[in-house]
């Protein structure tokens, strides 16, 4: 490219400084605790270190090492919901420079490895998850580790560096149960490389057998025989691929997948525009670094395998480690267009390299803070509204949080708290006779509202609603926020109190 390295340089350092700071920005927000991450929550802070190496409440799973810390966490700070979130947060700050040093070592470039970390850093998916109390940050931090040090390991021949390579496998397994994933691919590629260098495969003897033990007792020990197992398979259903690879199906739920590969950078909704700079990321990156494609497509066929035997879902959040690698292709399809630019046309300056990323920061800075399910908002105004001969319904899903927060809250103290079972969309009938069994209730609070059911066309809370309409009840007030809504009812004297 031209001069001015330094000026571009420290430009693009300052775009990874601002999505640092709106990651911040989002962080301090600490938005509600939404149904997932309350469920692991109430794992984390009801059960000891020991409790935590069992099977988890609610159908939860998480891995071990990032159990332990997040217990530290809140041990440390409390019991709150941003405690346990400044794990996911330091986990995003670290993967950044290992994120910068992971790139520069593939591909040599000082300026695409700030550019595509500038990205990284500002990726709409890496701010969000490094807010969310769960392992999903964790795992795009691992997986750049196990990747950089992959690349570390072959370009020396010091003997050291094999056990470190080891010891650095072993802890992945421990803090990230799709780290083996990566492992697998990074290990396919050291030993292609080992091989066509003439060096001595035995060099990778000691990584594989320390991996492979430290697998295998962390699968005997909290995967095999998991109780959750069933239910979790049968949840994630759809994220796992057809078995008939003929069929119309597999193509379909193939195709889905793929795409779902560009949307897990976040920019949902933008698969139109984002789809041709990865396209072309893809192009540049055959003719560049071949390797790295061969890693690229090895560790998502990987994934994808796994998806087909039903190992693993192939889904959004669930395959949050993979961004890396559609984040660097994607930075390629702008970088390289962008670099033939200015190479052509003279008169154009360097700094064209900060457009793209002077766009997706303002976009960012008119979504932050990000809001999912804010029962927060629903709990601070009923706090102040309700009183201790009320009967407040906490509608099914939004339990969790519930329990989570209500210690902070003393007039819920001495309030009648009535939950409604989960039920799902086979069931709704069942969401009627539910209610014609309740009586004198004057708080309804929703929180992690389903979809429109594929049965009734039409919301859940809306359903439910009518239903209380029906059963003889009148709603007299009512306030709405995120994700999250609340009603004051009225019984109807004929109605049982």
């Amino acid at each position: 490219m031209k001069t001015n390295l330094s000026r571009l340089e420290f430009g693009l350092i300052v775009f990874i400084g601002i999505g640092v700071l709106l990651a911040f920005k989002n962080f301090l927000f600490v938005r509600s605790l939404w149904y997932d991450e309350a469920m692991l929550a109430l794992n984390i802070v009801n059960r000891s270190a020991l409790e935590l190496l069992t099977p988890l409440d609610m159908c939860q799973a998480a891995p071990i090492g990032f159990l332990l810390l997040e217990k530290i966490s809140t041990t440390i700070f409390g019991n709150h919901d941003w405690a346990l979130r400044i794990l996911p947060f330091i986990f995003y700050l670290l993967a950044i420079p290992i994120f910068y040093l992971t790139t520069f070592k593939i591909f040599q470039d000082k300026i695409f490895s700030l550019f595509s970390s500038a990205l990284f850093s500002m990726s709409p998916s890496m701010i969000y998850f490094s807010s969310e109390v769960k392992q999903y940050m964790s795992d795009v931090l691992i997986g750049l580790i196990i990747i950089l040090y992959t690349y570390i390991f072959l370009s020396t021949k010091d003997p050291k560096q094999k056990y470190v390579y080891a010891g650095i496998g072993a802890a992945a397994i421990c803090f990230s149960n799709v780290s083996i994933i990566i492992l697998c691919a990074m290990c396919t590629y050291a030993i292609y490389k080992i091989s066509e260098t003439k060096r001595n495969l035995s060099d990778l003897a000691i990584p594989i057998l320390t991996w492979t033990i430290t697998f295998l007792i962390y699968y005997i020990n909290f995967i095999h025989g998991h109780p959750s197992k069933d239910y979790m398979q049968e949840y994630w259903s759809a994220a796992f691929l057809p078995r008939d690879i003929l069929s119309k199906g597999f193509l379909i739920s193939l195709a889905t997948k793929l795409k779902g590969l560009i949307d897990v950078m976040g920019f949902k909704g933008y698969f139109n525009i984002i789809v041709f700079p990865v396209l072309i990321g893809i192009f540049f990156l055959a003719r560049k670094n071949i390797e790295f494609l061969f890693i690229t497509i090895l560790t998502i066929s990987i994934s994808l395998g796994l998806s087909y035997f039903k190992l693993y879902p192939f889904f959004f959040r669930l395959i949050l480690y993979l961004s890396p690698f559609i984040i660097i292709l994607f930075a390629l399809g702008i970088y390289h267009p962008l670099e033939y630019l200015i190479a052509k046309i003279k008169w154009l300056p360097n700094f064209i390299l900060f457009l793209p990323l002077l766009i997706l920061g303002l976009a960012l800075s008119l979504n932050l803070p990000i809001q999912k399910q804010e029962i927060k908002h629903s709990l601070d105004y009923l706090n102040n509204k309700i009183s201790s001969k009320d009967n407040l319904l906490i509608y099914r899903d939004g339990h969790p949080a519930f329990s989570f927060y209500k210690k902070n809250y003393k007039n819920f103290e001495k309030v009648n708290t009535i939950v409604t079972p989960m039920l799902y969309e086979s069931n709704w009938e069942e969401h009627e006779n539910q209610i014609r069994q309740l009586s004198g209730i004057n708080w309804i609070v929703f929180s992690h509202q389903p979809l429109p059911s594929k049965k009734q066309k039409d919301l859940e809370k809306r359903f439910i609603l009518r239903s209380f309409a029906q059963s003889g009840y009148q709603i007299i007030n009512e306030k709405h926020f995120v994700g999250s809504s609340i009603y004051k009812v009225k019984p109807s004297p004929n109605i049982k109190q």
